[in-house]
């Protein structure tokens, strides 16, 4: 399941959360004539924009028969929630955007929902495979996004977080595509969600360079897992350190990015037995984890992980 929104909603407008009542986003017109969400005030880096549940969760292993079922038994009849769904972009309509399907909007705005339920026709109840959501769908893409977001199945809620700090009026940014070299994030935006990027990254005047590091970082994401499998931790903590510098070189050092290097060297030092060392990742895990991540229990998972290391350490071997 993919997404991306291009086309204005249409009647009846999206039910805007109690979020944006706070003035944290809008949405409002993007520079392409499309829809956008926009801060409406300068925002720290780590603060929750937006907690939507989905309009619609999509079972796993879905054919025709089953998804009616599913936008029967979710949505209802025809009426305001199939209309506000039929209002989201469908990238695979031909001719665009005439010939609508329930498929192609799904494609076109689906997330994953990893642990989520959907319910079918019968009471039915299957294995999400995804879902959809109407307002984050209104968020664009680019290639250095500003916010990151989680699915937290306990509530049914998808949050958005701010990545970095975001001027008021600049466009709140996620990422469609999960690529490192430009060439296959283009080719993947535009086979999936029907648009060519041109973003900085993609087309801007160092995009050659940008390449480069983006390709080496996921690189050294790959050795790093391979140097910890292997017990090379020397190795291993070496390019956790260079990830971190290209990371920040790169405008990519995101809280999300930063809590999973931290994690490989959390890892690295724990099966290397530096229990100090340990401590200190699983603390900077921590700190970044507060910002892209706000499920109670896996913020108490790793602060009862630091606290047993913390005794560990003061008991001494």
């Amino acid at each position: 399941i993919s997404r991306m929104s291009e086309e204005p909603p249409r009647s009846p407008a999206p039910v805007i959360p109690p979020e944006a009542a706070k003035k944290k986003y809008r949405l409002g017109r993007d520079r392409h004539g499309g829809i956008g969400a926009f801060a409406c005030t300068d925002i720290p880096t780590g603060m929750v924009v937006l907690t939507e549940k989905p309009i619609l969760l999509v079972p796993e292993n879905c054919d025709d028969e089953l998804l009616e079922g599913a936008l029967l038994a979710q949505l209802g009849p025809p009426g305001p929630a199939r209309r506000a769904f039929q209002a989201l972009a469908d990238s695979h309509a031909r001719p665009r955007p005439c010939d609508k399907t329930a498929a192609g909007i799904i494609r076109t705005n689906g997330y994953p929902c990893p642990g989520a339920v959907a319910d079918t026709a019968g009471g039915g109840r299957h294995p999400a495979a995804g879902g959809v959501f109407p307002i984050f769908s209104r968020f664009n893409s680019d290639c250095t996004p500003n916010v990151t977001h989680r699915y937290c199945p306990e509530r049914n809620v998808r949050s958005v977080f701010t990545a970095r700090g975001v001027a008021e009026g600049e466009e709140l940014l996620t990422c469609y595509v999960d690529a490192a070299a430009a060439a296959e994030r283009r080719g993947a935006l535009a086979e999936r969600f029907g648009f060519e990027c041109a973003c900085d990254a993609c087309t801007g005047p160092d995009a050659d360079e940008r390449d480069k590091r983006r390709i080496k970082i996921a690189s050294l994401d790959d050795n790093i897992f391979e140097h910890i499998r292997h017990g090379r931790y020397g190795r291993a903590l070496s390019d956790i350190e260079s990830r971190v510098n290209l990371l920040e070189e790169e405008g990519m050092d995101t809280p999300e990015a930063l809590l999973r290097t931290y994690n490989d060297g959390y890892q690295c030092c724990d099966h290397s037995g530096d229990s100090e060392k340990a401590l200190m990742f699983l603390k900077k895990v921590y700190e970044q984890q507060t910002l892209c991540d706000d499920s109670v229990s896996n913020l108490e998972e790793v602060a009862d992980a630091i606290k047993k290391f913390e005794k560990k350490i003061s008991c001494g071997p």
